[in-house]
């Protein structure tokens, strides 16, 4: 069944099992109310309410609380209702003054519609478990900053070897199956991918042609594979989609590096040869690879006039300019290197064919 999980993904998330195993809060699960997975459902907030039905006011994936001031005799609406808003578990605090014993009517409720319930007791206030959620995904985007930024710079080096040798480093990175398919879901390129894509599949590449903007979607398989669908960027229309499985369900740092892959899965995509020639020229210079022959091949790609914009180059490089002639405190022809940056250990070289814009006593940019 297709999904929206838009609220997955929407910002930083942890697994329940992080909040109920935290010892300090001494949580207790009520088990029979666990579906298979529940424990790995996201969780981007607590929210505390005493409300008879605070579903209109849910974005989903919250660890929503309360004491039962206003619970219902007969909480299956209540329940059924927190679960269609996509709430990830209720938790129920025990005081002396409204409760001191789980009511088994919500307790059947929870079971018969799947919602985990959680027993909080009155020695923990609903305060400390918000501010130990809060820190949890505090802590889970660091986590989540420093794998996206060390996936970036894989993927990128991938994306050099071309759309299969990126598509691998995507699938290899994320531990699934990765499918690229283009109009009619022809495949384009993919690693593992099941040929041909199930049905459940297709269904969620229609969903996901049928809107507009930046958007994905989701889906569980009947084997239990959660599969994840966005379009390629940077192109406006859905004409190539990026398709990934696997067992586990999707976090937002796994999203992150999906959307890396799918932008440089675009960028790929879409480039002819001399693009591509120059695309890959300064993604090693920005990685500090190659150098001297990268360098000679942005020059020429700016000589040769094609630049697919104003035709002046400026690149770094970890070593002195390659070009003939060119040397530290020089200025060959349109070439100099900046002899500004002597204590750091990048050098700066800019080119064009109608003259170097950085002599003539302008000033080079301030050290990064």
């Amino acid at each position: 069944m297709t999904q929206n999980l838009e609220h997955e993904s929407a910002g930083v998330n942890v697994p329940l099992r992080t909040v109920v195993g935290n010892p300090e809060l001494a949580l207790d699960v009520v088990r029979e109310t666990l579906r298979p997975g529940a424990l790995d459902a996201p969780v981007r907030w607590a929210h505390v309410s005493e409300l008879d039905d605070p579903a209109p006011y849910l974005l989903g994936a919250e660890l929503v609380l309360t004491a039962g001031v206003n619970l219902p005799r007969e909480p299956g609406h209540y329940v059924r209702r927190l679960r269609d808003a996509g709430v990830t578990a209720l938790g129920f605090g025990l005081t002396p003054t409204v409760s001191e014993a789980l009511p088994e009517p919500l307790r059947d409720a929870c079971v018969h519609h799947g919602l985990p319930l959680v027993v909080v007791p009155p020695r923990t206030p609903f305060l400390a478990i918000s501010r130990a959620v809060a820190v949890a995904l505090a802590e889970e985007g660091q986590r989540e900053q420093r794998r996206t930024a060390v996936a970036r710079e894989a993927l990128t080096r991938a994306a050099g070897d071309g759309m299969g040798a990126l598509v691998t480093a995507l699938a290899e990175r994320l531990r699934g199956w990765v499918a690229l398919v283009g109009p009619a879901d022809a495949l384009v390129a993919g690693h593992d991918a099941p040929q041909p894509l199930p049905p459940e599949v297709a269904d969620l590449l229609t969903t996901v042609r049928a809107g507009t903007g930046i958007r994905s979607a989701t889906t569980e398989l009947p084997d239990g594979t959660y599969v994840v669908a966005q379009p390629v960027y940077p192109q406006a229309t859905a004409a190539h989609l990026l398709v990934l499985g696997r067992r586990r369900r999707f976090d937002g740092g796994d999203r992150a590096v999906l959307a890396v892959g799918a932008a440089l899965l675009g960028l790929v995509g879409r480039a002819g040869s001399d693009t591509a020639e120059l695309d890959a020229a300064a993604t090693g210079l920005l990685l500090g690879q190659g150098d001297a022959d990268v360098l000679t091949t942005l020059l020429g790609t700016v000589e040769a006039g094609s630049w697919p914009g104003p035709r002046t180059a400026v690149a770094r490089t970890r070593s002195p300019c390659a070009t003939t002639g060119c040397a530290r405190g020089s200025t060959p022809r349109s070439c100099r290197c900046c002899p500004a940056h002597d204590s750091w250990p990048w050098w700066v070289c800019c080119r064009s064919s109608t003259g170097c814009a950085s002599t003539a006593g302008s000033r080079w940019p301030a050290r990064p």
